[in-house]
């Protein structure tokens, strides 16, 4: 027999690296490492955490655990944990007759509250006193916050002195650098608070910038891991596609209205930043303090970004005699904090941030060109193969640039007659049954639980890109998607190879999802992964041991957007996963024996390189008008298909084609 590939050849390194090379050969476009800060290296990267089933109802980018909660008499305001020094601060900057300049960027004050949490079950509990401040997020509609800690110093000068040994930092100290501890600390198993701090603004972009990104988070989950990402984050180049992160993700649809939310919130930011730092300058209170781990907090969403200045805590008025520019290096009891260099190198990056998008503004506007004039052929061979194509363009469905980006860009899916006058979409998906022992259910005891995307309640899936076999695409999902490197893979993972099976499915696409109107063939290889270890350490990004749900986040570039997943670890008993029987002409637990046969001459669905990725004799893409009919073990009757000549094809199982 015969065979043919459909969907397998032309290999592309990775989605970016497809993205470059359909930009430079369609496009022209020649991307340079200043161009694309935030399509280099760090394009995808996994952003995970652990939380309840619900959304957080506060977001707190940075700071001490439950420091904060609702108003529930004001939506206005929440409450903060009572501080006498950072109340006597509110209080001075809010002075009516003052009009301090930098009252317009702290949150409006309103008091201290008490309330007498006394009841019952812990009677003797005393009164708590609670700072009533602005809600910065008020009438924000789903708002991304990053807080940036000011100062080239986080530390206090009277801290410098204390002798006072602590275990817990030493155990922080421990996690941030184990080699900076000196066999005296580690005997003693306990170092003071400055020397911790020094050393974490030394490892920092505080001591060189005067600022360091404490957190950024949205309500859909953390947009930077705080210990992999942001904890030694120092050089100017790593935070300029940091400070990014906070702006507001795509839209679904409409790539254009994205940009221009992108670009406009960005110079929001920078306008007030400069406002910010003139501000400050002219404040009595900034000249007459020394502001020790204030911050800077970002608030954006899709139609506004603010910038605010908070916590005050460790503010307090210089000593009488001492003047500071809060910019000058600080020496122990000159009491200079490096403020203003903070801002000032906040605001430089966020100028070379504005840039960066307008270079890639610029190199979209060739992307949108190619894409149209694409789009426009595809719908061309659409319309002449019976689709309809105004069902695919409604605004509920996915949209003809979609498709082209699925066919050009990622070299995900293919067009290929079916056999009775009519096209469809080919998709090649593996499918992972990711089963781990998590709990204790309420037996004490842990069972068997499947990974589950929530949203489409099935199990972890990934479209194949050409020339990419089914084991590569897990390999590269859960690398993307769930932050896991090779090596850890390796470690944690144990894929059955007995499990493995695959199957076809043929579907039409319905008008509130996906491609109404253009029925779409799906090849679905399908494995089980067991966990082998659920208690590792390094699994709890997965919700593990206990099977918690979780959210993971895909950060794009800016022609991609951004994706949030929610995950979730669901009783084995309650999922549809089970031994599902013969398959493909292969029962379950058997695999042909030839993992790659070469054939004589055939036929073959070519991937083309994407400067010749054009519509050719009326098929797409790089295909000739040359129907077979083909009969398979996996269709009872044969279908046509998009196919060129091909010399010597090497076929992977599972997918070979028998002529007629």
């Amino acid at each position: 027999g015969m065979g043919i590939i459909l969907n397998n050849s032309g290999a592309v390194g990775g989605r970016h690296g497809m993205l470059i090379e359909w930009l430079n050969a369609c496009c022209g476009i020649e991307v340079t490492a200043e161009a694309s800060e935030i399509t280099r290296s760090k394009l995808f990267e996994r952003k995970g955490l652990s939380q309840a089933p619900g959304r957080p109802s506060l977001l707190q980018a940075s700071g001490h655990a439950n420091g904060l909660h609702k108003d529930t008499s004001n939506p206005s305001f929440i409450l903060k944990t009572y501080d006498a020094v950072e109340a006597r601060n509110y209080e001075t900057i809010h002075k009516v007759d003052d009009g301090d300049p930098i009252q317009s960027f702290v949150g409006s004050y309103g008091g201290v509250e008490t309330f007498d949490e006394t009841d019952a079950a812990s009677p003797d509990q005393a009164p708590k006193k609670f700072l009533r401040i602005g809600n910065l997020l008020a009438s924000k509609e789903n708002p991304c916050v990053m807080d940036c800690k000011l100062g080239t110093r986080t530390f206090k000068e009277s801290e410098v002195t204390s002798k006072k040994q602590r275990t817990d930092l030493y155990a922080n100290m421990l996690k941030l650098d184990p080699g900076q501890l000196t066999d005296e600390e580690r005997n003693l198993g306990a170092i003071t608070k400055h020397r911790f701090m020094s050393t974490r603004d030394a490892m920092s972009s505080s001591s060189t910038l005067g600022f360091r990104i404490g957190g950024i988070c949205s309500q859909e989950g953390q947009r930077a891991d705080k210990t992999k990402e942001l904890q030694k984050l120092r050089e100017a180049s790593d935070i300029v596609p940091m400070l990014l992160r906070v702006l507001p993700s795509r839209i679904c649809n409409d790539p254009q209205v994205s940009v221009r939310r992108r670009l406009a919130r960005t110079k929001d930011i920078i306008r007030q930043l400069e406002e910010l730092s003139a501000a400050l300058q002219e404040s009595p209170f900034f000249s007459s303090h020394e502001c020790i781990g204030t911050s800077v907090l970002f608030v954006v969403d899709k139609e506004t970004a603010h910038v605010h200045l908070i916590d005050f805590a460790k503010t307090e008025p210089l000593p009488d005699g001492i003047q500071i520019d809060h910019r000058s290096v600080w020496t122990p009891g000159n009491h200079e904090d490096g403020v203003l260099t903070g801002v000032e190198s906040l605001l430089t990056l966020w100028n070379q941030a504005l840039a960066v998008l307008q270079d890639e503004v610029a190199s979209k506007m060739l992307v949108d060109q190619e894409l149209a004039r694409q789009t426009d052929q595809v719908e061309e061979l659409l319309k002449a193969n019976g689709v309809d194509t105004k069902a695919l363009c409604s605004d509920k469905g996915r949209s003809h640039e979609e498709l082209v980006w699925e066919l050009q860009v990622e070299r995900s899916a293919s067009l290929e007659l079916d056999g009775k006058g009519g096209i469809r979409r080919a998709v090649e998906i593996v499918k992972a049954w990711i089963i781990a022992d998590a709990g204790p259910d309420e037996k004490g005891e842990m069972s068997p639980h499947v990974l589950m995307d929530e949203a489409r309640q099935s199990p972890f899936a990934r479209k194949l890109v050409a020339g990419e076999s089914w084991e590569e695409a897990l390999r590269r999902a859960l690398s993307e998607q769930m932050g896991l490197t090779p090596a850890q893979q390796a470690r944690h993972f144990r894929v059955e190879m007995s499990s493995y099976m695959m199957r076809h499915e043929e579907r039409m696409g319905h008008a509130r999802g996906r491609f109404p109107g253009l029925n779409s063939l799906y090849h679905v290889h399908e494995v089980d992964v067991h966990v082998v270890d659920p208690l590792h350490p390094e699994l709890a990004c997965m919700g593990l041991p206990r099977g918690g749900n979780f959210s993971t986040v895909l950060n794009f570039n800016l022609l991609l957007g951004s994706e949030v997943k929610h995950w979730s670890w669901s009783s084995k008993s309650e999922t549809s996963h089970a031994a599902r029987g013969t398959v493909a002409g292969f029962p379950r637990g058997s695999r042909p024996t030839e993992q790659t046969k070469v054939l004589p001459p055939t036929f073959s669905r070519q991937c083309s390189s994407p400067k010749d990725a054009l519509l050719t004799k009326g098929l797409w893409p790089g295909t000739e008008m040359d129907s077979q009919s083909i009969d398979t073990k996996e269709h009872d009757v044969g279908f046509n298909c998009c196919i060129t000549k091909d010399e010597g094809v090497p076929v992977r199982p599972g997918i070979t084609r028998n002529y007629i």
